[in-house]
């Protein structure tokens, strides 16, 4: 919690993952003090059979987790704060987004490299998975070989999800048929959704289901994308951290609820709505915090 209460706005972090609400490399920890320094609640936990709490047999997309958002969230009003938003990296995005979209309660939220549809049966890809999140050529010298790797399969990885998006636009699936109805409805209810990516991160193939790198749903009412050149999957190295958070925080302080002066009633900002691909000018550093498991 911020050391002193200057306003009401909270955010939910769940699991990324099978990880504890720590979050990879700390993120979750780290992004809900800063988000404290800035005045701003942060609520951190695990998700049923995650971490420290109870419970098993459970699927890192398939278990519904909107109980367990929207009691989190009932958490935070009942300690006097009125505007809650999710977030997560990974599967805690699915989910965050999820929340909105399944109207819990909840109407805004951040999925960093999440995806943003899941089929029921589908065989969790864990060596894909595990690939996608090392960052070894974010942190490793410049090196002609290793970046003519990473372009190579940069381009790859563009060319299949083009044509994975053509095929999803012409054969839509049952699922993608479902999600574009709900985040319309979401549209309707004056919902906030902000989806952050890196640039070659796998999430952006899910994104097809939407049309190219997911132009139909930026075009929706409370909808931005944000495609950032260096964002590793995880978020494991300190400069992924710094954009993650800065993200979150714009999100967060242009979403707020501002009084109509005509009326008196309050309604949600709506600046930085639509598809954006950011530079890597201006980041400002990550501090060092203590370690909390």
């Amino acid at each position: 919690l911020p050391a002193r209460k200057t306003g009401v706005q909270a955010v939910i972090f769940g699991n990324t993952g099978g990880d504890p609400r720590a979050g990879v490399a700390n993120f979750s920890t780290r992004a809900s003090r800063l988000l404290a320094a800035e005045g701003i609640a942060a609520l951190r936990f695990d998700f049923a059979g995650l971490g420290e709490s109870e419970g098993r047999d459970i699927h890192v997309y398939e278990t519904d987790r909107t109980g367990e958002m929207r009691a989190a969230a009932a958490l935070l009003a009942e300690r006097g704060f009125g505007e809650i938003a999710t977030a997560g990296v990974c599967t805690g995005g699915f989910h965050a987004v999820r929340a909105v979209v399944e109207d819990s309660g909840i109407s805004r939220a951040v999925a960093i490299n999440a995806w943003l549809i899941w089929e029921p049966g589908r065989e969790l890809d864990r060596a894909a998975h595990i690939e996608s999140m090392r960052s070894v050529y974010l942190r490793a010298p410049v090196q002609a070989r290793k970046w003519v790797r990473v372009a190579r399969e940069a381009f790859h990885t563009l060319v299949l999800s083009r044509l994975a998006g053509l095929q999803r636009t012409f054969f839509p699936r049952p699922a993608a048929q479902a999600a574009h109805a709900q985040f319309v409805r979401a549209a309707a209810r004056n919902a906030r959704i902000h989806i952050v990516a890196g640039a070659m991160d796998r999430s952006l193939e899910g994104l097809e289901h939407f049309g190219a790198r997911g132009r139909w749903l930026a075009r929706q009412k409370g909808v931005s994308i944000a495609i950032l050149p260096e964002l590793d999957h995880a978020l494991t190295t300190k400069k992924s951290q710094t954009e993650a958070v800065k993200e979150l925080l714009s999100f967060i302080r242009t979403s707020q609820s501002v009084a109509d002066p005509a009326t008196g009633r309050s309604h949600t900002s709506s600046a930085e709505i639509g598809f954006r691909y950011k530079g890597t000018a201006g980041v400002a550093a990550m501090p060092e915090v203590r370690s909390d498991t």
